[in-house]
């Protein structure tokens, strides 16, 4: 059905061919610019595409991600925040559940719709910017053609929602640079929602507070910054409330996110390893080229500054930190919605037209060669925490978990518990034992007291026959449980190949005491009171 409707809606927007001559004439359709139409081809295959392989990752048996897990479980429980991340991506697969159903396929079609309407603003604020369809093609073609856009629309995660509202916020912030004023609400508002979304966002709250005090200067002595502020402000004031009652749990958790870096040169250059690899090495150099070109067009056009400032300010924020710590690879992912636009204006105003386009399709056959095969051919490998959908099925041997009286699962590792409850049928709650923070949402909506006197089915990961025995006797000996047995070690590989979590063990707990599970840790064997 999708497949059809989009082949109409193509033919119909391209003003030619049969069926646009039998159908009825749209002016506003047939008159639009080739770019435009070749824009809407694109868009439209490349989402019928992605929502066809969707079917094809569940055939081949791809697991849901942690974090897929994780925003499932909490959009069971909708909430002002939580411990890690604001509500919308939370209400996302709330949405998404009540509407497609709860399967890992309604979850990632939402994503595909939001990475393809992403695609809109930065087309939009090209052709602002510019004044050429060419560039702001150009720019969308490359950046829909990075790995990282190909393979993670393949997953629900806050990625999806922050890279529409971050090219959102860039578009309707140069609208309001150049006297619209109303554009500044709308660019406040979105701020918001992506500060509700991934706590990245005060990194582009300080881009934009750069490009205006640096290229736009006059903007401060009018109301609209501040009016933009004062809406930002507005929408996170729950998520605050929040934090207060929860003693500021997410700054704890950012805290102790990323190590300190043992080796700063290394750190630098597993970074930026990563961003070849995200980006492809030919677009990448692509970006940083443009960057640098708009740094020198920026003395005398000020859009040209916006798009640096808005591509430099989150890179090199996270080159820095990688001196120190170590950064995840996806964390500067949103500068490349500046970079794209930088690099359609460079080539369409190029006057070696031959070589731009031979870099274009450079760029584009790297980006697409390193992307499908990582989708198509390896789309396990993405995801460490495998297996859950077996360990799910080979515990409801043991018992249903749908039954009050049966033995309650539960398990050491928070990732492994959300997923375990999407896998298990009728989606129990599975409790959580361990790490206080990671633990948190769990643990807070856990009553440990209503499950005293039941049997338990504990999940051990990293586990063989020997550490789960010793896992046995220090929970009896804890007064935990009254007694246990070992049930049986799972191996789990994909593709013939062992992955992280190799070995899952099942034990059998007896008689559990009621007493409170978080804070207590069972790590390879060991119990830790209170946390290593």
């Amino acid at each position: 059905i999708i497949g059809a409707a989009s082949f109409f809606a193509v033919q119909r927007l391209a003003g030619g061919g049969d069926v646009a001559e039998r159908g009825p004439s749209v002016p506003f359709l047939r008159d639009l610019p080739r770019e435009r139409r070749i824009f809407a081809l694109i868009l439209t295959g490349w989402t019928v595409l992605s929502v066809v392989g969707l079917y094809y990752l569940d055939y081949t048996h791809y697991d849901m991600e942690v974090e897929e897990g994780q925003f499932w479980y909490w959009a069971r429980r909708l909430q002002l925040g939580y411990y890690s991340k604001g509500p919308v991506i939370a209400l996302i697969d709330w949405f998404l559940s009540g509407v497609l159903g709860e399967t890992a396929s309604a979850m990632r079609t939402g994503s595909v719709l939001l990475y393809a309407a992403t695609l809109l603003p930065v087309y939009g604020l090209t052709k602002r910017i510019t004044g050429k369809e060419q560039a702001a093609l150009t720019a969308v073609v490359l950046l829909a053609a990075m790995p990282q856009f190909t393979n993670w629309a393949a997953s629900m995660n806050t990625s999806a929602p922050a890279y529409l509202l971050w090219a959102s916020v860039l578009y309707t912030s140069h609208r309001a640079f150049h006297g619209e004023r109303h554009m500044w609400i709308w660019t406040g508002l979105l701020l918001g929602l992506g500060l509700l979304t991934r706590y990245s966002f005060p990194v582009l709250a300080i881009a934009l507070a750069l490009i205006v005090a640096v290229f736009f200067r006059g903007r401060l002595r009018e109301r609209g910054p501040y009016v933009a502020f004062l809406c930002a402000l507005a929408c996170i004031l729950g998520l605050l409330y929040w934090q207060y009652q929860h003693n500021w749990i997410t700054l704890e958790d950012i805290g102790r996110e990323g190590r300190t870096a043992s080796d700063p040169e290394g750190g630098v250059v597993e970074f930026l390893k990563y961003q070849l690899m995200l980006v492809s090495p030919v677009l990448f150099l692509m970006f940083l080229f443009s960057s640098c070109v708009m740094a020198v067009k920026s003395l005398k056009n000020p859009d040209a500054g916006m798009l640096m400032l808005a591509f430099m300010v989150p890179f090199v924020l996270c080159l820095v930190l990688s001196v120190t710590r170590d950064v995840g690879a996806h964390w500067p992912q949103c500068a490349y919605l500046a970079a794209a636009p930088a690099a359609g204006w460079v080539i369409a105003e190029s006057r070696r037209r031959r070589l731009m386009r031979t870099l274009v399709l450079a760029g584009i056959t790297a980006g697409l060669a390193e992307g499908i095969p990582g989708y198509v051919l390896w789309p396990c490998s993405t995801s460490v925490m495998v297996g859950m959908q077996e360990v799910a099925q080979r515990a409801q041997q043991y018992c249903r978990a749908t039954d009050a009286n049966a033995p309650f699962l539960f398990t050491h590792a928070y990732p492994a518990a959300a997923l375990l409850s999407f896998y298990t049928p009728g989606h129990p709650d599975i409790p959580c034992c361990g790490d206080s923070i990671e633990c948190h949402d769990l643990c807070e909506w856990t009553d440990w007291g209503a499950l005293a006197g039941r049997d338990a089915i504990c999940i051990l990961l990293l586990h063989d026959r020997a550490k789960a025995q010793d896992a046995i006797d220090q929970l009896v000996s804890k007064g935990a449980f009254t007694g246990g047995e070992y049930l049986e070690t799972i191996r789990i590989e994909r593709w013939g190949m062992p992955h992280f979590f190799r070995t899952v063990s099942l034990i059998r707990l007896h008689g559990f005491s009621g007493q409170d599970m978080c804070g207590l840790y069972l790590t390879r064997g060991e119990i830790l009171l209170g946390g290593p």
